[in-house]
């Protein structure tokens, strides 16, 4: 009788323009600190990972690639990084070595240059991230004003206060029955401030997200 071999995660990495000899490790960075779950080395441009235990919920999880393996200062590595949920599935892994993100900070997000096929709690993220593109370009352009007309002046100690600023403390319920006075609290509190014009918005965890952004965005808020 065969025995029933349980489900785990397995990725079939193709990095073009990989050196052989690249160390690659996946982490488990839901917890702190980051847990190792597995490493192998390039070959051919390819690698592969696998599981021994099957997952009890979908991780969250980096693929990191050591183009420096023998460098042993880790502030002198050079290191490749990408994160994902991982499943109890077979995925694919592929990106040209060259346009693969880096572990550290860099102004232009590299992460579209990924491709992840396989694992559906990442399709579903993905997914989740386009219907809310617009909102984030929205929140970065508002945020980059803040900098601009607030922030960067106060560095040189010009503190700009005439043009004022419309914000929304926002709040979600579990019933309208059962609405949280904090933001209300917040509201009374900032009455006297002259530069701020504030507003409660609220919503109820009935609600869809569409619908209470829709809220949010009526009101041509800035913060």
């Amino acid at each position: 009788m065969a025995c029933h071999q349980p489900r785990v995660y397995r990725i079939n990495g193709s990095l073009p323009g990989a050196l052989d000899g690249y160390v690659v490790k996946l982490y488990n960075i839901d917890t702190y600190p980051d847990v190792l779950l597995d490493s192998t080395v390039i070959k051919d441009e390819k690698f592969q990972l696998e599981g021994t235990r099957t997952f009890e919920y979908p991780k969250y999880c980096r693929l990191v690639v050591d183009m420096t393996p023998d460098e042993p200062n880790q502030r002198k590595k050079t290191l490749k990084a990408y994160r994902f949920f991982a499943d109890n599935t077979a995925m694919e892994f592929q990106c040209q070595m060259d346009s693969m993100p880096s572990y550290y900070w860099e102004p232009v997000n590299k992460e579209h240059n990924v491709t992840l096929t396989g694992s559906p709690t990442q399709d579903l993220y993905q997914a989740y991230k386009t219907s809310v593109q617009e909102l984030s370009e929205r929140k970065t352009a508002l945020w980059n004003e803040y900098l601009k007309v607030y922030h960067v002046p106060a560095l040189d100690g010009i503190f700009n206060t005439e043009k004022g600023m419309k914000i929304a403390l926002c709040c979600i319920n579990s019933k309208y029955v059962h609405s949280s006075l904090a933001p209300w609290y917040l509201a009374a509190a900032m009455e006297g401030i002259e530069t701020c014009e504030v507003s409660v918005v609220e919503g109820t965890i009935n609600q869809s997200v569409e619908e209470i952004s829709q809220k949010i965005l009526h009101n041509s808020l800035e913060v």
